[in-house]
């Protein structure tokens, strides 16, 4: 009796050791199959990611994981309900059932909480890739003219150094505090070092006239405070040989729809609203060497030797 209870435990211990190798080299083999099919999965992505699918691929992707998780729910299902009892295999399918169930609650569960944060996400990528496009055409900012404070104004003009550009109706707002003095350093500063072009609407002229049956305001007293700050602060106080430097002109019949300031980096530019005044009116801030600042440079540039001098 006792060789044959020995002969027992040898004889379970022998199937024990059977099993326990099986499961190694099923494992392994699992593995083995795992690593073949990830560098499978690797090269199709590549191909579809070459022919700018990858969308398709991920789908095909998430249908094929579908597949696989429905038909191992099924399959242990079949080996805990057909299979003996407390036997090996109906002991691994309850194991392998609890893990899918917890992997499928667990799925749900993030589904829900990330699917948020997931548009979140995209909505930002989405922001981020609109201001790359802008900054690869030189745009820095798009803001109403309301949101830039004083200081915007005052260190935009005191950036010029070697060339100032401004145009617009009046201009009569920098021949006020707290920007005026800070206009009139710029204008002499910029003379000793370069170019001074000022463009602005002529009283009398057609422009002026259309635009004040637009709006029913005259800018004929406005205009006139610009030019005697510029005579009386500026022209009067620099070297006459410098006076050459700072040139005026009338836009004339011209009609001008933009406030426009250039200095040696940056471009300003804000179009007048037709019919009234608002301080909510676009302003865009560019870079004077990329697309959208060259083009309205140049549109100055052209307008400008268009103009007759003051």
């Amino acid at each position: 009796m006792a060789l044959i209870k020995n002969g027992g435990r040898t004889q379970l211990f022998v199937s024990l050791g059977r099993i326990y190798r099986l499961e190694i080299s099923m494992v392994a083999g699992i593995k083995t199959w795992w690593r073949k099919f990830n560098r499978l999965l690797a090269i199709v992505s590549s191909i579809f990611t070459r022919e700018r699918t990858n969308t398709m691929f991920q789908d095909i992707m998430k249908i094929i994981i579908i597949i696989i998780f429905v038909f191992a729910i099924i399959t242990a299902c079949y080996y805990v309900f057909e299979s003996p009892r407390d036997s090996i295999p109906h002991t691994i399918a309850i194991g392998a059932l609890a893990s899918l169930i917890a992997s499928l609650f667990y799925g749900l569960l993030m589904f829900f909480l990330v699917r948020e944060s997931t548009e979140d996400k995209k909505r930002f990528l989405a922001y981020i890739n609109e201001i790359e496009k802008r900054k690869l055409k030189g745009i820095r900012h798009i803001r109403a003219k309301s949101e830039f404070a004083p200081e915007f104004w005052i260190s935009l003009v005191n950036t010029a150094a070697t060339g100032l550009d401004i145009g617009g109706h009046a201009l009569s707002q920098w021949c006020e505090e707290p920007y005026r003095s800070h206009f009139i350093s710029s204008l002499k500063r910029v003379a000793e070092n370069g170019k001074v072009r000022i463009l602005l609407m002529k009283p009398d002229g057609e422009a002026h006239q259309r635009r004040l049956g637009l709006t029913g305001v005259s800018y004929a007293e406005r205009i006139q405070t610009t030019l005697s700050t510029i005579q009386d602060e500026v022209l009067a106080k620099v070297n006459s040989s410098l006076r050459k430097n700072i040139t005026m002109k009338w836009t004339g019949n011209n009609d001008f729809h933009n406030v426009f300031i250039r200095t040696d980096s940056t471009v300003l530019v804000s179009p007048y609203l037709a019919t009234m005044s608002s301080r909510d009116a676009i302003q865009l801030v560019l870079d004077p060497k990329e697309q959208f600042g060259s083009m309205y440079l140049n549109d100055f540039d052209k307008l400008f030797n268009l103009s007759e001098e003051i």
